[in-house]
């Protein structure tokens, strides 16, 4: 009877443990979480630039070429 009570013990005990151990690991598993969407943001918001300067870079490489070629017929 007492060795089931010690093996009773033992095991709420290492039950606490390892609900301390996940509670910790769900703290980290959030600050993980927080920290990943923070980076999502990040790409969406270099994404989103690059296709703007992208946009912008064809349109000022369009203006030259329309320059030139206004030059070229002026030349003419």
């Amino acid at each position: 009877m007492i060795c089931l009570g010690l093996r009773g013990l033992k095991i709420e005990e290492n039950a606490k443990i390892i609900l301390k151990n996940l509670s910790a690991l769900s703290i980290e598993l959030n600050k993980f979480k927080e920290d990943f969407d923070t980076l999502g943001v990040h790409l969406l918001n270099a994404s989103h630039k690059y296709e703007d300067g992208q946009r912008k870079l064809e349109r000022f490489s369009d203006k030259l070429v329309n320059i030139q070629e206004t030059k070229q017929i002026e030349a003419k």
